[in-house]
C-alpha cells in the first residue's frame, strides 16, 4: 500500500491460518505491525510510529484484569505514580474501548517487551498475512 492510498481502507486481515487479526486504519501511510512476546496482536495503518502507537495503547493492548480497588491494595494510594505500576500498566489515551470488560481505561504491558514495526508488501508475505484492502 502506498502512503496516498486515500482512496483504501483496511477492513480486516487473516494469517496462513485464517485466524483473525486486529486491524485499525486511521486513513493512510504506512502499515505497522504490533507485537508482543507471543506475537502479532494488529496492524495499524497509520503516518507515523507515534500515531501508530497511541492507537495501539487505545486498541491493541489488552485489558488490565485488575480492578482499581486492588491496584490501590497492590500499589498504594498513589498507585497510578508508582514506578511498578508504570512498568506493569498505562492508561488508554481515549478511555475503556470497545474490547474492555471491566472498563477502567487501563492496559496491560508485556514485561516481556512490546515493539512496533513497519511492514512493506513483502514482510507482510513472508509473515503470511493477508489484508483485506476496501475503496472507500
Amino acid at each position: 500500500m502506498a502512503r496516498g492510498d486515500f482512496d483504501t481502507v483496511i477492513v480486516g486481515a487473516v494469517n496462513d491460518y485464517g485466524r483473525e487479526i486486529r486491524t485499525y486504519d486511521d486513513g493512510y501511510g504506512p502499515i505497522w505491525g504490533f507485537y508482543d512476546s507471543m506475537g502479532l496482536l494488529g496492524l495499524v495503518r497509520a503516518r507515523s510510529f507515534e500515531e501508530a502507537w497511541s492507537i495501539c495503547e487505545d486498541e491493541m493492548f489488552p485489558e488490565a484484569q485488575e480492578t482499581v480497588a486492588e491496584l490501590i491494595s497492590e500499589y498504594g494510594e498513589e498507585w497510578d505514580n508508582d514506578p511498578c505500576f508504570q512498568e506493569c500498566y498505562g492508561f488508554r489515551p481515549n478511555g475503556r474501548n470497545e474490547y474492555d470488560t471491566i472498563g477502567h481505561g487501563i492496559y496491560e504491558r508485556d514485561i516481556n517487551g512490546e515493539r512496533m514495526v513497519k511492514l512493506d508488501r513483502e514482510s507482510l508475505r513472508a509473515q503470511g498475512i493477508k489484508l483485506d484492502v476496501r475503496r472507500s
